[in-house]
């Protein structure tokens, strides 16, 4: 009887496990903490706001350079990309990813601070430690010499927060020379090693944008307020009733820009996001797409907002919409 993949993979573990290589490779990793430090310090001192990741994106390929990747670059949407390969040319790689961007503004004061084993400065762990994870990972394999089954592919992608709606992950898999190469997707984000996270999460951002005359707060106070309309908008969006299994969320973010200085305001912008999270089993089947798959953008992209909003009781038409 053949063992089951839960058995078959224990027991590649534990093979893994027993490698010499592997011992050397985590022995790195122990006795060079320091260094591993350093770069996360230096990598964090360096702004990566939203839509500004790129002197950060340029340091990374340098250390993958130094490191021995190879096809170091950034490619054409600012992602920083290199390669451990394989000896024999395969036709499935593993990414291994973590994103160069923060929440922080470019204007931000960063001083990083080293407390023994703990650094504080913003962005810190989100995602300096996910960054400097992609480092350590490549040096402990150039130290052990460690020549993988497949091509590794390393990435510090940009645009994981906010508005950046993971623009450098959508272009690895839709536009990137990798797209029909990745076989299995880690993602290294945020500081501890407790959990490991096997679903996936598919998200679709729509901006909203309101438009009406603006006006004086007294003498046009009988004109259509954009915020007020919003505000009614959102508040019926909460109410709508949403699914458990897989679980959904909504979630609305006012963007804060009118035309000058109204007193009822001519415009209003908000980014409305839906989020769904399923099992990563839906990568493995076949046929017609369930609804979650059809959320799940790793899959097929589609949209789930046409199926939420037929649920809620707003009338959209009067809206102007941009996905």
């Amino acid at each position: 009887m053949a063992p089951t993949p839960t058995v078959a993979a224990f027991a590649r573990v534990a093979q893994i496990a027993a490698d010499r290589r592997v011992h050397r490779a985590f022995q790195w990793m122990h006795l060079h903490e320091q260094q591993i430090m350093r770069w996360q310090t230096e990598l964090t001192s360096i702004p990566a706001p939203p839509f500004g990741e790129g002197p950060r994106a340029e340091w990374l390929c340098a250390r993958f350079s130094e490191l021995g990747l190879e096809d170091v670059e950034l490619d054409g949407i600012g992602n920083a990309l290199g390669v451990k390969k394989s000896r024999q040319p395969t036709e499935r790689g593993i990414l291994i990813s973590a994103h160069l961007d923060t929440v922080f503004p470019a204007a931000t004061p960063i001083h990083p601070i080293v407390k023994g084993t703990r650094l504080e400065a913003p962005g810190a762990c989100d995602n300096g430690a996910g960054l400097v994870c992609l480092l350590a990972i490549a040096a402990a394999l150039q130290h052990a010499d460690i020549t993988p089954q497949c091509d590794v592919i390393f990435a510090g992608n940009v645009g994981e927060e906010g508005e950046g709606n993971l623009r450098g992950t959508r272009f690895l898999y839709e536009k990137s020379g990798f797209a029909e190469r990745i076989g299995a997707h880690v993602v290294v984000d945020g500081a501890g090693h407790e959990s490991v996270v096997t679903e996936a999460l598919g998200s679709h951002r729509y901006q909203v944008t309101l438009r009406g005359p603006g006006g004086h707060s007294w003498a046009d106070a009988a004109h259509p307020n954009p915020i007020v309309v919003l505000s009614q908008a959102i508040a019926r969006l909460s109410a709508v009733e949403l699914s458990a299994s897989p679980r959904t969320t909504i979630n609305g973010a006012a963007m804060p820009r009118c035309s000058k200085n109204p007193s009822v305001a001519a415009t209003r912008r908000s980014i409305i996001e839906i989020s769904l999270a399923l099992s990563s089993v839906v990568s493995a089947r076949r046929g017609p797409p369930s609804f979650a798959e059809s959320s799940w953008l790793a899959v097929t992209g589609k949209p789930v907002f046409s199926r939420i909003r037929s649920r809620a009781a707003i009338s959209w038409a009067g809206l102007r919409t941009a996905k």
